[in-house]
Protein backbone atom coordinates (compact mmCIF):
# COMPACT_ATOMS: atom_id res chain seq x y z
CA UNK A 1 0.00 0.00 0.00
CA UNK A 2 1.53 3.36 -1.21
CA UNK A 3 0.68 6.65 0.12
CA UNK A 4 -0.36 9.56 -1.87
CA UNK A 5 3.23 11.59 -1.77
CA UNK A 6 3.57 15.50 -1.89
CA UNK A 7 0.30 17.01 -2.31
CA UNK A 8 -1.43 20.48 -3.16
CA UNK A 9 -4.34 21.52 -1.37
CA UNK A 10 -6.50 20.07 -4.09
CA UNK A 11 -4.92 17.06 -4.11
CA UNK A 12 -5.17 16.59 -0.45
CA UNK A 13 -8.82 18.11 -0.94
CA UNK A 14 -9.72 14.80 -3.47
CA UNK A 15 -7.80 12.56 -2.24
CA UNK A 16 -9.58 13.06 1.57
CA UNK A 17 -5.84 12.35 2.63
CA UNK A 18 -5.96 11.61 6.77
CA UNK A 19 -2.43 12.56 6.95
CA UNK A 20 -2.06 16.08 4.79
CA UNK A 21 -4.86 17.26 7.03
CA UNK A 22 -3.41 16.08 10.24
CA UNK A 23 -0.21 18.21 8.67
CA UNK A 24 -2.56 21.71 8.39
CA UNK A 25 -3.87 21.19 11.99
CA UNK A 26 -0.32 20.94 13.22
CA UNK A 27 0.57 23.75 11.48
CA UNK A 28 -1.71 25.82 12.72
CA UNK A 29 -2.31 27.56 16.28
CA UNK A 30 -4.28 25.62 18.46
CA UNK A 31 -6.63 28.65 19.93
CA UNK A 32 -6.89 30.10 16.03
CA UNK A 33 -8.86 26.59 15.28
CA UNK A 34 -10.62 27.09 18.13
CA UNK A 35 -12.11 30.76 17.31
CA UNK A 36 -13.02 29.50 13.72
CA UNK A 37 -15.07 26.52 15.10
CA UNK A 38 -16.96 28.87 17.54
CA UNK A 39 -17.95 31.16 14.96
CA UNK A 40 -19.02 28.00 12.67
CA UNK A 41 -21.08 27.07 15.61
CA UNK A 42 -19.12 23.84 16.56
CA UNK A 43 -19.02 23.87 20.72
CA UNK A 44 -15.53 22.97 21.50
CA UNK A 45 -14.77 21.76 25.04
CA UNK A 46 -16.94 22.96 27.58
CA UNK A 47 -18.88 24.76 25.38
CA UNK A 48 -22.76 24.23 25.37
CA UNK A 49 -24.09 23.16 21.91
CA UNK A 50 -26.83 25.38 20.60
CA UNK A 51 -29.77 24.59 18.30
CA UNK A 52 -30.49 25.56 15.10
CA UNK A 53 -34.20 26.65 14.82
CA UNK A 54 -36.46 26.45 11.70
CA UNK A 55 -39.96 26.74 10.79
CA UNK A 56 -40.58 25.23 14.75
CA UNK A 57 -38.37 22.51 14.66
CA UNK A 58 -34.63 22.14 15.96
CA UNK A 59 -31.36 20.55 15.63
CA UNK A 60 -28.57 20.34 18.25
CA UNK A 61 -25.44 21.70 16.31
CA UNK A 62 -21.83 20.16 16.02
CA UNK A 63 -19.37 19.55 18.90
CA UNK A 64 -15.70 18.08 19.51
CA UNK A 65 -12.68 18.26 21.92
CA UNK A 66 -9.80 19.95 20.77
CA UNK A 67 -6.74 20.03 23.21
CA UNK A 68 -3.37 20.00 21.59
CA UNK A 69 -2.89 20.19 17.42
CA UNK A 70 -0.09 17.56 18.04
CA UNK A 71 -2.61 14.88 19.77
CA UNK A 72 -3.82 12.32 17.42
CA UNK A 73 -7.95 12.92 18.70
CA UNK A 74 -7.81 16.82 18.17
CA UNK A 75 -6.10 16.42 14.69
CA UNK A 76 -8.60 13.33 13.58
CA UNK A 77 -11.38 15.56 15.16
CA UNK A 78 -10.59 18.43 12.92
CA UNK A 79 -11.02 15.77 10.27
CA UNK A 80 -14.53 15.17 11.45
CA UNK A 81 -13.71 11.56 13.64
CA UNK A 82 -12.20 10.93 17.02
CA UNK A 83 -14.61 13.32 18.94
CA UNK A 84 -16.18 15.51 16.59
CA UNK A 85 -20.33 15.39 16.06
CA UNK A 86 -22.44 17.03 13.27
CA UNK A 87 -25.50 16.74 12.00
CA UNK A 88 -26.43 16.73 8.17
CA UNK A 89 -28.41 19.81 9.07
CA UNK A 90 -25.57 21.94 9.59
CA UNK A 91 -23.19 20.07 7.29
CA UNK A 92 -25.58 21.99 4.78
CA UNK A 93 -25.75 24.75 5.99
CA UNK A 94 -21.80 25.19 6.00
CA UNK A 95 -22.34 24.40 2.21
CA UNK A 96 -24.84 27.07 1.48
CA UNK A 97 -22.11 28.98 3.05
CA UNK A 98 -19.72 28.22 -0.01
CA UNK A 99 -21.66 28.00 -2.57
CA UNK A 100 -23.38 31.67 -2.14
CA UNK A 101 -19.46 32.61 -2.27
CA UNK A 102 -20.40 35.03 0.87
CA UNK A 103 -19.72 32.55 3.71
CA UNK A 104 -23.08 33.78 4.97
CA UNK A 105 -25.38 30.60 6.13
CA UNK A 106 -28.78 30.02 3.69
CA UNK A 107 -31.48 29.10 6.19
CA UNK A 108 -33.55 26.13 5.35
CA UNK A 109 -37.38 26.07 5.54
CA UNK A 110 -39.66 23.11 4.94
CA UNK A 111 -42.44 24.43 3.18
CA UNK A 112 -41.68 27.16 0.02
CA UNK A 113 -45.49 27.88 -0.60
CA UNK A 114 -49.40 27.54 0.34
CA UNK A 115 -52.12 28.47 -1.57
CA UNK A 116 -56.23 28.59 -0.28
CA UNK A 117 -59.18 26.38 -1.83
CA UNK A 118 -59.51 28.32 -4.51
CA UNK A 119 -55.51 28.14 -5.37
CA UNK A 120 -54.26 31.72 -4.69
CA UNK A 121 -50.91 32.08 -3.21
CA UNK A 122 -51.18 32.51 0.39
CA UNK A 123 -47.83 32.44 1.73
CA UNK A 124 -44.26 31.74 0.18
CA UNK A 125 -41.01 31.23 1.93
CA UNK A 126 -38.28 33.99 1.71
CA UNK A 127 -34.42 33.33 1.31
CA UNK A 128 -33.14 33.91 4.94
CA UNK A 129 -29.34 34.25 5.86
CA UNK A 130 -27.80 34.06 9.35
CA UNK A 131 -24.27 34.12 10.35
CA UNK A 132 -21.18 34.54 8.73
CA UNK A 133 -19.37 31.79 9.78
CA UNK A 134 -16.01 33.25 7.26
CA UNK A 135 -14.99 35.51 4.88
CA UNK A 136 -16.27 35.50 1.45
CA UNK A 137 -12.63 34.83 0.51
CA UNK A 138 -12.33 31.93 2.31
CA UNK A 139 -15.66 30.95 0.99
CA UNK A 140 -14.77 30.90 -2.49
CA UNK A 141 -11.46 29.64 -2.53
CA UNK A 142 -13.35 26.94 -0.75
CA UNK A 143 -15.64 26.83 -4.02
CA UNK A 144 -13.45 26.78 -6.01
CA UNK A 145 -11.90 23.43 -4.45
CA UNK A 146 -14.87 21.71 -4.58
CA UNK A 147 -16.20 22.59 -7.91
CA UNK A 148 -12.17 21.54 -9.05
CA UNK A 149 -13.62 18.12 -7.47
CA UNK A 150 -16.59 17.67 -8.15
CA UNK A 151 -15.68 17.76 -12.21
CA UNK A 152 -12.34 15.43 -11.62
CA UNK A 153 -13.80 12.99 -9.57
CA UNK A 154 -17.27 13.40 -9.49
CA UNK A 155 -18.83 14.14 -13.14
CA UNK A 156 -20.95 10.77 -13.12
CA UNK A 157 -23.24 12.99 -10.73
CA UNK A 158 -24.47 14.91 -14.09
CA UNK A 159 -24.78 18.14 -12.61
CA UNK A 160 -22.17 21.13 -11.84
CA UNK A 161 -21.60 20.22 -8.06
CA UNK A 162 -18.45 21.02 -5.72
CA UNK A 163 -18.34 17.69 -3.14
CA UNK A 164 -16.29 16.52 -0.40
CA UNK A 165 -16.31 12.78 0.19
CA UNK A 166 -15.61 11.71 3.66
CA UNK A 167 -14.64 7.64 5.32
CA UNK A 168 -15.15 6.94 9.04
CA UNK A 169 -14.17 3.25 10.08
CA UNK A 170 -16.34 1.84 12.59
CA UNK A 171 -15.71 -1.05 14.71
CA UNK A 172 -12.78 -0.61 14.52
CA UNK A 173 -12.65 -0.57 11.28
CA UNK A 174 -14.72 -3.92 10.50
CA UNK A 175 -16.82 -1.47 8.50
CA UNK A 176 -16.50 1.78 7.34
CA UNK A 177 -19.39 4.95 7.10
CA UNK A 178 -19.46 7.22 3.47
CA UNK A 179 -20.61 10.55 3.32
CA UNK A 180 -20.24 13.12 0.11
CA UNK A 181 -21.57 16.49 1.00
CA UNK A 182 -22.03 19.57 -1.30
CA UNK A 183 -23.79 21.54 -3.35
CA UNK A 184 -25.47 22.05 -6.89
CA UNK A 185 -23.57 24.98 -8.44
CA UNK A 186 -26.46 26.29 -11.00
CA UNK A 187 -29.06 29.11 -10.28
CA UNK A 188 -32.10 26.96 -11.49
CA UNK A 189 -32.04 24.17 -9.12
CA UNK A 190 -29.72 25.72 -5.76
CA UNK A 191 -29.44 22.84 -3.88
CA UNK A 192 -26.65 21.85 -1.13
CA UNK A 193 -26.67 18.29 0.35
CA UNK A 194 -25.19 15.40 2.75
CA UNK A 195 -25.82 11.61 1.95
CA UNK A 196 -24.38 8.81 4.78
CA UNK A 197 -23.89 5.87 4.36
CA UNK A 198 -23.18 3.60 7.44
CA UNK A 199 -21.57 0.61 7.03
CA UNK A 200 -21.05 0.76 3.32
CA UNK A 201 -20.52 -2.21 1.65
CA UNK A 202 -18.19 -1.86 -1.20
CA UNK A 203 -20.06 -2.71 -4.92
CA UNK A 204 -23.19 -1.40 -3.60
CA UNK A 205 -24.76 1.80 -4.46
CA UNK A 206 -22.55 5.05 -3.57
CA UNK A 207 -23.37 8.40 -2.35
CA UNK A 208 -22.61 9.81 -5.66
CA UNK A 209 -24.94 7.31 -6.86
CA UNK A 210 -27.81 8.74 -5.23
CA UNK A 211 -26.84 12.65 -5.11
CA UNK A 212 -27.71 12.19 -8.96
CA UNK A 213 -30.54 10.34 -8.55
CA UNK A 214 -31.83 13.31 -5.95
CA UNK A 215 -30.95 16.04 -8.30
CA UNK A 216 -32.52 14.02 -11.40
CA UNK A 217 -35.80 13.97 -9.10
CA UNK A 218 -35.75 17.61 -7.95
CA UNK A 219 -34.55 18.81 -11.84
CA UNK A 220 -37.96 17.14 -13.14
CA UNK A 221 -40.52 18.13 -10.21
Amino acid sequence: MSGHGTENILQGFENSCNPFFAQLVQDMPLDNIIQTYTRMGIAVNEDKMQKIKFDGLSSFSASTKLTDTSDFDTMWSCMGQSEALASPLQMMLWESAIANATGKTTMPYLIDHTTNVTGSTNYSAKTSYGDTIFSAEVAGELKQIMRQNGQDRYSDIGYPVGVKSGTAQVQNGASENSLLVGFNDDSSLPIAFCVVIEDRVSGEVSTSNIVSTMLSALDHK
